[in-house]
């Protein structure tokens, strides 16, 4: 039932964006973020290169971040607690 409000949600959100605002998302603002769309209050996305898991900025630690486990190691814990609590970490790492 969450999901289905979820991307009830999502849609609408959809039809408010501008071409635009669209492809904005689709775009680098930064090396490792996309556009967000303030007038929606919809924040930039922060992305990460995968199989070192999630890092700050700079490819030369610049900008020091917590180095997580890729998503693979992570599923392969079967762990759940754990793999929450690394999101944990990596949400407010990227806040």
């Amino acid at each position: 039932q969450e999901a289905l409000i979820r991307h009830h949600e999502a849609e609408e959100l959809l039809k408010k964006l501008t071409l635009e605002e669209k492809v904005s998302l689709l775009t680098g603002k930064t090396m490792w973020e996309a556009g967000g769309v303030p007038r929606l209050n919809l924040p930039r996305l922060r992305f990460s290169d995968g199989p070192h898991g999630a890092r700050g900025e700079g490819l030369h630690g610049t900008v020091g971040a917590a180095l997580a486990p890729c998503l693979s190691a992570l599923a392969a814990t079967f762990n759940e607690e754990i793999i929450l609590k690394v999101g944990e970490i990596l949400g407010q790492e990227c806040a």
